[in-house]
């Protein structure tokens, strides 16, 4: 006689149309994704527009999220598809080209649908397909693990890649991102906060990222009591939106009003 074995059931045996009335749509909702993921590389965005919206009836906890105005997969899907872009930038995206360019939107993708641990795999096989001269797209790749890394609470992980852009100036300082890499360093180290904001707000890629900069920096020195510095910077930001257009104009002109009304709360008595 031979060993006796276990019967372990394969998942389709335990989840299927029969036994889960959810299972037709979870299949075709990420049947409908991968679809628009295709025509949005094709460069085709109005299929991949009808395909994610034929997703969005599939999955109705994440379409009353996206209609109330929370943040949601379809959401953000949605605006990538809008855009063209998703989690990187074109400046970003043009370091990448043919095979590799495939294999960074399948982990943005992965990323975007919440698939986190998918979209760290992915990143890591792309990393592993780079070659050593493409030290852009590698800068790139390594943010993104960071930045994941961090989210999973690995903690030391996120450190080690996230500081190759722990610089003042150089090279590195000139990378598309490098802003949101002092960012995410501003996240990891709380007390080098200014240090990393102002790195953020001298290297910002555009003018709304700058000013986003502007209103953290200036929310952190308000919440240390340090109000001259946090009104100083309400000042910059509203004379620099003053030379880029009425869209940066009203972004300054709701940072002063709500730093302004942190302030005043902080600097009641008794004020936590």
């Amino acid at each position: 006689m031979g060993q006796p074995r276990a019967y372990i059931p394969s998942p389709e045996k335990i989840l299927n149309r029969l036994t889960a009335d959810w299972y037709v749509d979870w299949c075709e909702l990420r049947l409908r994704r991968l679809r628009a993921l295709i025509a949005f590389m094709r460069g085709d965005l109005e299929s991949a527009r009808t395909e994610l919206t034929a997703s969005r009836e599939l999955d109705q906890w994440d379409a009353a999220f996206a209609g109330d105005g929370f943040p949601s997969t379809y959401a953000r899907l949605s605006a990538a598809i809008h855009s063209g872009t998703m989690y990187g930038t074109p400046a970003e995206y043009a370091f990448f080209t043919d095979r590799d360019r495939v294999r960074l939107y399948l982990a943005e993708w992965a990323f975007f649908c919440e698939q986190e641990s998918r979209a760290q795999k992915l990143y890591s096989e792309l990393r592993s397909h780079l070659k050593t001269r493409d030290t852009n797209a590698i800068a790139y790749v390594d943010y993104l693990q960071a930045l994941l890394a961090w989210r999973a609470h690995d903690d030391e992980r996120a450190k080690v890649l996230a500081d190759r852009f722990n610089v003042d100036d150089g090279p590195i300082a000139r990378h598309p991102s490098y802003a949101r890499a002092q960012s995410l360093l501003a996240e990891m180290d709380h007390k080098q906060t200014p240090r990393y904001l102002m790195r953020a707000i001298k290297y910002a890629p555009n003018p709304g990222y700058r000013l986003h900069m502007m209103d953290r920096l200036a929310t952190w020195y308000a919440a240390s009591r340090n109000f001259s510095s946090a009104q100083l910077l309400i000042d910059e930001a509203q004379r620099y939106a003053a030379k880029q257009g009425p869209e940066i104009q009203a972004q300054a002109d709701e940072l002063a009003t709500s730093i302004s009304s942190l302030i005043q709360a902080l600097s009641k008595p008794g004020a936590p």
